[in-house]
This record gives structure tokens, sequence and C-alpha cells, in this order.
């Protein structure tokens, strides 16, 4: 007898949770296909409104009688979730007994910081906003959708990773005083929305024309 697409099953890890220790070894319960929250539980309407991550760990095997050779698989999401506001990412992580966290540390690892940005973030950016803004010269990019980068608050002691999800920019004319008058100059303001919201409050100076720019 050979094997068949239905010898193919989707297993439960140990915990199907968001604590730090769910996922953990493969269990012998079967993902029943179609089931409503077989992996993961309803989407809130507060994880709806400012957004959450879910990870689930899941194990393929064959369940079958005969010891035919099985002679290799693959994984591949084939369509989109209907509801447009969810994203689906897939990842093996080549380990049996890897929990939550190490998947965290996993997908947050494809960034690194790199070299400066090519604008800096101007006045009051308060804890949970969901858009920041910036300034920069006219002649520079324009931050695009889909960039990454890392925030910093002045003193250093906190930062965090922010993906640009909408941008707005326009030219506009800030006026600074440099000791002795009022000098106005020209710069790019930039309105950045971002994938998920500030987790502490930073205060940043106002535009200069002699300071980066």
């Amino acid at each position: 007898m050979a094997i068949t697409n239905s010898d193919v099953k989707l297993f439960e890890s140990q915990r199907l949770t968001d604590e730090e220790d769910g996922g953990g070894r493969v269990t012998g319960n079967e993902v029943i296909d179609g089931n409503v929250n077989n992996l993961f539980q309803d989407i809130s309407r507060i994880d709806r409104t400012i957004g959450d991550v879910a990870l689930r760990k899941a194990f393929i095997g064959i369940s079958t009688d005969n010891n035919d050779i099985y002679l290799g698989s693959h994984l591949i999401l084939t369509e989109p979730p209907k509801d447009k506001n969810v994203s689906v990412l897939l990842f093996n992580t080549d380990s049996q007994t890897d929990e939550r966290l190490d998947a965290r540390d996993r997908i947050e690892s494809y960034v690194v910081p790199g070299i400066k940005a090519s604008w800096e973030l101007v006045g009051d950016q308060l804890e949970g906003q969901r858009a920041i803004v910036g300034y920069q010269r006219e002649e520079w990019a324009v931050p695009e959708i889909g960039e990454v980068y890392k925030l910093t608050t002045p003193d250093g002691l906190t930062s965090q990773f922010i993906r640009i999800t909408a941008v707005d920019h326009s030219v506009v004319t800030f006026t600074y005083h440099n000791g002795t008058e009022y000098v106005d100059f020209n710069r790019r303001k930039v309105e950045m929305e971002i994938s998920a919201p500030l987790i502490t409050t930073c205060n940043y100076s106002a535009p200069s024309k002699g300071v980066l720019l």
C-alpha cells in the first residue's frame, strides 16, 4: 500500500498558547481540518483594534499502518486569509523542542540595526500612537511602505523596531533661533503610519538647520 494524501497529518504541539513556553514537543493529537479554532483562538475586538501576534507550533507526520518509505514533504500557503486585516507567516525552526520565546526571537532576528535613517523624529511621540512624524532634506529619499526602522529614545535606554505601513509628506517651513535672530528654512515633513504602537513616550527636539540636516 502506498502512502496517500490522507495519511499525511498535522499534529498539535504540547501547548497551543501564546505564553512564552507555548509549543514544545509533538503530541498525538491531530489538528482536524476545517474545525474552527483548531489552532488559533478567535480574534478579540481589542486585538483587532491595537494589533496582536499569535504563534502556534504544529508538526507534519504520517499516520498509516504500512511501512512504505516516505520520500519527503513540503508545506506551503496557497491562499491568503479571508480577513484582509490578518497576515500569516509560516516558517520552520528545525527544532523538535523549542517554544514560543525561541520562535519569537527567530522572527525578530531578521532585522539588525544598520545605517542612520535619512529622516529624524520631531516633537513628542506618545506611547501607544500608531503614527510618527519626522523631517528630512527635500532631496533625500522619502521612507517607503514596508521599510523597517529601529527607534531609540533620546536617552538610549529603550528601542523598538517599527514597520512603515503608510506615508504622507509635504515641504513645510520651520523656524529656529540661532542666538541672534530667527531663521526660516524648508524641510520635508514626513508622517508615517506604523505597524505596531509605540511602547514608550519619546520627546524629540524641534528641527534645527544645523543638526543632522
